[in-house]
C-alpha cells in the first residue's frame, strides 16, 4: 500500500474481564473469528482457573479517524 493510502480508527475504551456468565458467548465470537482465520479455538478451560489467558470485553467511549493532517476527528456519538 502506498504511503498515506491506509485508513485507521482510534478507539478509547474501558476494558473489563468478562463475567463467567458471559464467557460462553464471548468464546463463541472469538472462536468464530479464529475459525475464519484458520487458527485453533479456545475452551472455557483455556481462559479460566489457572490458565494464562482471559477473555475481556471493551466498551468504546470515543471513536476517531484521522483528517488530512493526521489530526484525530471524533466520529459517532
Amino acid at each position: 500500500m502506498a504511503v498515506g493510502g491506509a485508513a485507521a480508527v482510534y478507539i478509547e475504551a474501558e476494558a473489563e474481564r468478562s463475567a463467567p456468565s458471559d464467557r460462553a458467548a464471548a468464546l463463541a465470537v472469538f472462536n468464530g473469528r479464529a475459525q475464519e482465520q484458520g487458527i485453533g479455538s479456545w475452551s472455557e478451560r483455556d481462559v479460566s482457573g489457572a490458565a494464562q489467558f482471559r477473555i475481556y470485553r471493551a466498551r468504546a467511549s470515543r471513536v476517531y479517524v484521522l483528517d488530512e493532517h493526521d489530526g484525530r476527528v471524533e466520529v459517532g456519538g
